[in-house]
């Protein structure tokens, strides 16, 4: 997982300070921080939000922060949790079995995930649901609409692009990580135009 002390003292901010925001005590954010306990769908959501990172980066699945939307508002207007599981399981041809077996949980709970009536907590079970399915958990968060989106492919992509070019590579390295992450998303933001044009 990542390490959400840095994060949090990278923006200056007190575990109260995150804990107001999150309107959880500070001792319980601390058990967070210390990975003594592990955070829900909805805490993921707003630490995201507060540390402007994408919450794959938060569970430890990407290595760079830059969260998918520039907008956490776009998250309001796309499908609920609940929807994407059910439409992300279709897609997949996974029965309710497989599933829940992938995420170690009994089927009864699953189908209480696909109503609506619970989400996962966990964010071991988030992952193993979002790995069974074949999307990031990002995207079963509500964090992108792109089920398959990740910083990890976009460094992936950008990276194919450019392999002919070692040239840019390097200079790639060379950039401290927020130059990295502007220019990721940039490099996301055209790959997205070139495939409307050719889709």
């Amino acid at each position: 997982m990542t390490d959400w002390k840095s994060l949090r003292k990278n923006l200056n901010l007190s575990q109260a300070d995150v804990a107001k925001q999150l309107g959880i005590t500070q001792q319980a954010y601390a058990n967070y921080e210390r990975g003594v306990r592990e955070a829900d769908y909805n805490t993921l959501n707003k630490l995201a939000a507060i540390f402007n990172v994408s919450t794959d980066y938060l569970l430890g699945r990407d290595v760079v922060s830059t969260p998918a939307d520039d907008s956490v508002s776009s998250l309001h207007q796309s499908p609920k949790p609940w929807q994407r599981l059910i439409n992300a399981r279709l897609n997949s041809n996974k029965s309710e079995d497989q599933v829940s077996a992938a995420a170690g949980i009994t089927i009864q709970t699953y189908r209480r995930y696909e109503k609506g009536q619970s989400f996962p907590h966990s964010p071991k079970t988030i992952n193993a649901i979002a790995d069974e399915l074949g999307v990031t958990p990002d995207y079963l968060l509500g964090y992108t609409n792109d089920p398959t989106w990740s910083q990890a492919k976009a460094i992936e992509e950008w990276m194919e692009l450019n392999e002919k070019n070692t040239f840019l590579s390097n200079v790639f390295f060379c950039l401290n990580s927020e130059n990295q992450n502007q220019l990721l998303s940039y490099a996301n933001f055209l790959l997205q135009e070139q495939s409307k044009k050719n889709p």
